[in-house]
Order: structure tokens, then sequence, then C-alpha cells
């Protein structure tokens, strides 16, 4: 699956910038990305991050890995 209306699965942000699944899963959990803004979890299945909000919010933290 790619990219829908700005939301990639989880795993696919996780490929393309060297994230680990624990890192990101920490943010949504401590509310650092809110859910519907930065990560969604329809009807509690798979996890999708906004790559454009994600990719703008490493950036200002300076946290922003390689990009593809």
């Amino acid at each position: 699956m790619g990219n829908v209306d700005g939301w990639i699965p989880l795993d696919q942000w996780c490929e393309q910038y060297g994230e680990r699944k624990n890192t990101v899963l920490k943010r949504i959990t401590n509310e650092v990305w809110l859910r519907g803004e930065v990560a969604a979890t329809p009807d509690g299945g798979e996890v999708f991050i906004h790559e454009e909000r994600a990719k703008k919010w490493l950036a200002q933290k300076g946290k922003m890995p390689c990009l593809p």
C-alpha cells in the first residue's frame, strides 16, 4: 500500500526513514505525535503515519534521518 492522502503504513515509514517501530509507537503513546494529525490507527488496525507532517516534526526537532 502506498501513500493515501499523505498517510503511509508504519512499516513503510520505518523502512524509508530508518526509524524503529518502538520509537514511533512511543511518540504516539506519549502523545508527542497526535492521533489523527501525525498518526492514525483506523478501527484499531494498522498504524499509519502522515508522511509530510511527521517529516516536518522531525525537521523541527533536528531529528530528520537521511531522506530517500
